[in-house]
């Protein structure tokens, strides 16, 4: 959590397929798995903290081989449950790009 200064909390975390990401509604809702290992916050909780103030959200991807890449939205957050949790995403930047399929 001390990247590009430090201040983030860490939503998601995967990297060696230990925990099962294939959960129920609830499961995403109320978040599951181990802060120390892969674990989801929890949908419920990123949406009351993204509604209080502004946040910005900040991926960082690493493949198998150690590159790394990242994207950063200056505005995120999380709309209610009434709303499926629909994600606010504005702002875009960083070194990951979008990758289309070659012909």
């Amino acid at each position: 959590m001390d990247t590009a200064g430090g201040g983030w909390t860490v939503i998601q975390r995967r990297g060696d397929g230990s925990v099962d990401f294939q959960k129920t509604w609830k499961e995403y809702k109320v978040g599951f798995g181990n802060p120390s290992g892969e674990y989801w916050l929890g949908n419920e909780f990123v949406s009351q903290v993204t509604s209080r103030k502004r946040y910005m959200l900040r991926i960082r991807l690493t493949d198998w081989a150690g590159n790394e890449a990242h994207s950063l939205y200056e505005h995120f957050s999380l709309s209610g449950e009434d709303l499926n949790y629909r994600i606010h995403l504005k702002g875009l930047t960083g070194t990951a790009t979008r990758s289309r399929p070659q012909p």
